[in-house]
């Protein structure tokens, strides 16, 4: 699990883009294998960082279908975001944010 939390930092920091880490699993395979520093060790190495947002499945959910509602004019200068969430996203290799409810121009 180290060499995978390595690997998100490493790449995350050299690309500088949005990525989704999805960590599954149930704690009784820890149980079962008698490895929970495994879990541990990872959960420290990940956790506190502010650049990392942690977010339950509904969350992720929510923040995807809220992306795919924002509205873009036809002719490509300026977005709407209909929703509540704040939202960032990457536009001709730059971060984009976009508050609830605002317009703006790119």
């Amino acid at each position: 699990m180290k060499a995978y939390a390595d690997s998100f930092y490493s790449e995350w920091a050299y690309e500088n883009t949005s990525q989704l880490f999805y960590v599954w699993g149930h704690s009784f395979e820890f149980a079962r294998e008698n490895n929970w520093e495994l879990i541990e060790n990872f959960c420290q190495r990940m956790s506190g960082d502010n650049q990392i947002w942690y977010a339950t499945n509904i969350e992720v959910f929510d923040y995807v279908e809220n992306l795919k509602r924002l509205q873009i004019t036809a002719d490509g200068k300026s977005i709407y975001n209909p929703s509540v969430m704040e939202l960032w996203f990457s536009c001709k290799g730059e971060t984009i944010h976009i508050g609830g409810g605002e317009t703006i121009c790119i």
